[in-house]
């Protein structure tokens, strides 16, 4: 690890500490970043950042001041959205930001106060990845965010059925490959 970037008005509790220290002490350097700012060195890739906005806003949560990424190469495009939901989702749409991509990386583990329909109208994703444990107390994804993304047709790939999803983009094209071969769904909730 050579770098790490985290969201600018971030928390700075013990565990953010801790990692920022531990990379430190690895080496890597460590940039805090906001919207606007593009990040370079990602093998041809363009990063750009879309939240937080500056200035962060101290009333928001730390799940909707998350570092929220786009990146792109060639045509495709994969937006990151950690874990902001529906006030960050708002934010982003009334900034002009460009949001289309091909995949989306389901906010706040596909929880019911994110992925909002004008958010999905303004991505347009072929394919949703939701990061999430299996059985949580959560009960993360939402079955209303799953019917969100069933009603557009979009893949969904969960990390709790199918394991790691690895993407890849090459040649302008994206691939997405998962640890277990179960099939991605738009409408197995």
């Amino acid at each position: 690890m050579n770098r790490l970037v985290i969201a600018e008005g971030e928390e700075q509790d013990s565990q953010r500490i801790d990692l920022i220290e531990t990379a430190k002490s690895w080496g890597a350097i460590v940039r805090k970043a906001a919207a606007g700012d593009k990040l370079e060195g990602f093998s041809g890739a363009a990063v750009e950042v879309l939240n937080p906005p500056r200035p962060v806003h101290s009333s928001w949560t730390d799940n909707d001041r998350s570092l929220v990424l786009r990146i792109r190469k060639g045509a495709s495009a994969i937006l990151f959205t950690g874990d902001a939901e529906l006030i960050a989702e708002q934010s982003m749409l009334g900034s002009g930001a460009h949001l289309e991509s091909a995949v989306l990386k389901v906010g706040h583990h596909g929880s019911r106060a994110s992925t909002s329909d004008y958010f999905l109208n303004a991505v347009k994703p072929e394919a949703a990845v939701i990061s999430v444990g299996a059985d949580t107390a959560y009960r993360h994804p939402h079955d209303e965010t799953l019917e969100r993304l069933a009603e557009r047709g979009i893949r969904v790939y969960r990390t709790d059925r199918n394991g790691a999803v690895v993407m890849k983009m090459k040649g302008g094209k994206l691939e997405i490959n998962t640890m277990k071969k179960r099939k991605a769904t738009a409408n197995d909730p």
